[in-house]
């Protein structure tokens, strides 16, 4: 007898039976709904009574307001018998395979009550993807992904039409994207996991961007040397435009957080508004970017491994990435005691056009839960936003974690919402920059 209650494997077996029926999902659903509503008022006392019997750790709540609604609803319904009945080990060992199967059912139908699939527009070495299989095997819902290769794309692929569900941008392109009325509100009640968060990440650096964003994950930029093959010991970021390093170099884009590292190291406010000062490093710029042999914003340290370059300025999630691979010690961890650093953090967003909000806020909750979140992040590094994936992360993992540190005596810098005559001075900046000869 797996069940000492008689009531919850009635209950069962109408479930099981609807499934072998193969009934319509609507007949099945509606079926069931019908059976729970007309007891609806005794089976809750039946179920206190027997929880209180059985010493069990909560009773089930179902409230239905509409028919298309009852699918969900009993999934959760099931869930909840399994997971706050605890008394029943059985049960609820037995209970996930009938959730599970009545999932497959459902699927098998062709109707789970969501979209048939959402597209998520995402960094690669970003999201794993086998955290989006098992989102999909339990939802029924497909994720096509697209990897972005600039983080303007956020921006040009929305502006164009792209049909995109969620996309993960940086705090300050949210910021922009807000401005330009490209994202929608998210219901951060259908999210609950974000309270796994930690405090500081519930904070934004911009008002109203936290009706419209969520935090994923947090980043940092590194050296990373080949020591057998660098013609140079680099010690300071201006050694990043020594002539020696000409076709050595593969770096991500020059962007804004990389001129203002620049105007920092050199002396000037890194969110400074002022032309003169960006006329002084011009000509610095210019020379890292003849040093440069490819821009990679996808995989930088590809070019690494291959040895097409010797140096990376790279995402700080590469370097634990090649050291995963690197038994002979070959690539170093450039450590600048006196630089300067910032710490980017990647959001997760949905689109205005989106018409897939309840599926996108149901993924962007999935992957915020603790073991899914650690599980993500161990195989795509990166600084956790998510307090509750500390529990589940390997010491081997939280050994490599240590890459992420940045030295005490370092300093730190916050990029701030600049002007959008400003953000223009810059993005002309930028241009002038990267049209220098690189070759």
């Amino acid at each position: 007898m797996w069940c000492s209650s008689l009531r919850y494997k009635y209950i069962f077996c109408y479930f099981i039976t609807a499934i072998r029926r193969r009934s319509t999902t609507s007949e099945k659903l509606r079926f069931i709904f019908v059976v729970l509503r007309a007891q609806d008022g005794q089976l809750r006392q039946r179920f206190a009574q027997d929880a209180r019997e059985n010493r069990a750790d909560g009773v089930f709540r179902l409230k239905v307001s509409r028919v298309e609604e009852v699918q969900a609803a009993v999934l959760r319904f099931f869930k909840v018998i399994v997971f706050e009945i605890r008394g029943h080990e059985r049960v609820a060992a037995r209970g996930e395979d009938f959730v599970n199967r009545a999932a497959a059912a459902a699927a098998a139908d062709g109707d789970t009550g969501y979209a048939d699939s959402i597209n998520i527009l995402v960094y690669p070495d970003y999201v794993s993807e086998d955290v989006l299989a098992a989102f999909e095997q339990e939802y029924g819902i497909q994720v096509n992904i697209t990897y972005l290769s600039y983080e303007e794309d956020n921006i040009t692929r929305v502006e164009t039409g792209d049909d995109f569900d969620i996309i993960n941008p940086c705090q300050e392109t949210v910021h922009q994207m807000l401005q330009e009325n490209l994202l929608q509100k998210i219901d951060k009640s259908k999210i609950p996991n974000l309270a796994n968060l930690y405090d500081e990440f519930n904070t934004y650096d911009y008002p109203g961007e936290e009706d419209y964003s969520v935090p994923y994950m947090c980043g940092s930029m590194s050296i990373i040397v080949n020591k057998d093959t660098c013609p140079i010991e680099i010690t300071k970021w201006s050694d990043l435009a020594d002539p020696a390093l000409k076709g050595q170099i593969v770096s991500t884009d020059i962007d804004r957080r990389f001129v203002a590292t620049t105007l920092a190291e050199n002396g000037f406010d890194p969110n400074s508004e002022n032309q003169a000062d960006l006329d002084a490093v011009f000509d610095w710029l210019c020379q890292f970017n003849s040093n440069v042999k490819v821009y990679d914003n996808g995989a930088p340290r590809t070019s690494l491994e291959n040895g097409d370059c010797s140096v990376a300025f790279t995402y700080t999630t590469d370097y634990v990435l090649v050291k995963q691979e690197d038994p002979d010690g070959n690539y170093e961890l450039i450590t600048l005691p006196d630089g300067w650093y910032s710490r980017g953090e990647w959001m997760l967003a949905i689109p205005a056009s989106s018409t897939k909000a309840e599926e996108a806020e149901l993924l962007i909750n999935y992957i915020h839960d603790a073991k899914n979140y650690a599980d993500n992040v161990m195989k795509y590094p990166g600084v956790p936003v998510n307090e509750a994936c500390i529990a589940y992360l390997t010491d081997e993992y939280k050994e490599l974690f240590k890459a992420f540190d940045i030295p005490e005596s370092a300093n730190f810098f916050t990029l701030s919402s600049l002007s959008s005559e400003s953000l223009e001075m810059y993005d002309l900046f930028i241009s002038n920059v990267m049209a220098s000869s690189n070759s």
